[in-house]
């Protein structure tokens, strides 16, 4: 029993001494981003003035531009993905995204 007690008491501690940030985001400064992603977001949407939000995840970065779409940058700033609910991306933002995702599309 002692044991059993003791095993589950250290999963318990250990589970909760790494979840810490696990799965969790954290507001950044949209200058905090990587270079790269800045100048995406300049290029296509008109600057970081026109970002509402920005979070870094434990593997990518999350933007919101003010006209309603969502982007998710790797840590080296390339784009991984981009949304929009109510207004259209840029075509030209294709370029942006890896290779086999561009020819994919078009």
């Amino acid at each position: 029993m002692k044991k059993l007690l003791f095993i589950t008491l250290t999963l318990f501690l250990t589970c909760s001494a790494f979840a810490d940030d696990w799965g969790r985001s954290k507001e950044i400064q949209p200058n905090q981003l990587p270079q790269v992603a800045q100048n995406i977001l300049n290029k296509y949407f008109g600057g970081l003035s026109f970002v509402s939000d920005t979070r870094q995840w434990p593997n990518n970065y999350s933007v919101y531009v003010k006209s309603g779409q969502k982007l998710k940058f790797q840590f080296d700033g390339t784009l991984r993905e981009a949304k929009a609910e109510n207004n259209l991306l840029p075509k030209t933002i294709l370029s942006e995204l890896p290779n086999n995702v561009s020819s994919y599309i078009n």
